[in-house]
């Protein structure tokens, strides 16, 4: 009854589960607090059916966010002991897990990944005159160059100047910044959770030289 009003789909196509993460009192009101997992049911049915021509069964499906989640649990409990927002970044989307005391609090995925950096750089012609990069030579020069932050007008070895790269970076990292202030806003104004006290970045985009300082 109350997540129908909080799906971008209709219920009664949904598959959903819950967990319940603690109890809480609202004046002298016995509530629950709970997480939900919401999925359309033709999403599910899609997955199933291509395990199934593999010749496997599926036992279970785990969202993305109890997957990072319970990955951080098994390998370095220690780093969820206090407010912590796990990003992921991965090549087509990135995905922001906020646990308090080792529990989900709340979990978003934003559609920007490493691959719009790439893209961001395709098409730039070394010097404005030469051959522009295909997808191929834009992957190979973020990933020896990352984040340009000092010498900015010094060239690659292609001759391509490292303000400019830095300029078209930036303008994805910049769309991903915002959305981040904005979960990380939502979840000490709207859930009254207090400040996120670590950023913990994973995932291959998180290979990206210079992104730690950046964020």
């Amino acid at each position: 009854w109350q997540v129908k009003d909080l799906l971008p789909f209709p219920v009664a196509e949904a598959v959903l589960d819950y967990e319940v993460i603690e109890e809480v009192w609202e004046k002298d009101i016995k509530k629950l607090s709970v997480v939900v997992a919401a999925v359309p049911r033709r999403v599910i049915q899609e997955q199933i059916a291509l395990i199934a021509q593999a010749g496997a069964t599926v036992i279970s499906i785990t969202p993305t966010a109890l997957a990072i989640l319970r990955t951080f649990q098994a390998l370095s409990p220690e780093r969820l002991t206090a407010s912590v927002a796990i990003i992921e970044i991965g090549a087509a989307r990135t995905h922001v897990v906020i646990v308090k005391e080792g529990h989900l609090r709340l979990a978003r995925d934003l559609p920007i990944g490493s691959a719009e950096i790439t893209r961001a750089l395709a098409g730039v012609s070394p010097g404005g005159q030469g051959v522009p990069f295909d997808a191929a030579k834009a992957e190979r020069v973020k990933r020896h160059v990352g984040i340009p932050t000092e010498n900015l007008e010094a060239l690659t070895d292609e001759g391509v100047s490292l303000g400019q790269l830095a300029a078209l970076i930036h303008v994805v990292l910049d769309k991903l910044m915002t959305d981040l202030r904005r979960i990380l806003d939502f979840y000490q104004v709207h859930l009254h959770e207090g400040n996120v006290e670590r950023l913990l970045v994973v995932g291959g985009g998180a290979d990206l030289k210079h992104l730690p300082n950046v964020l």
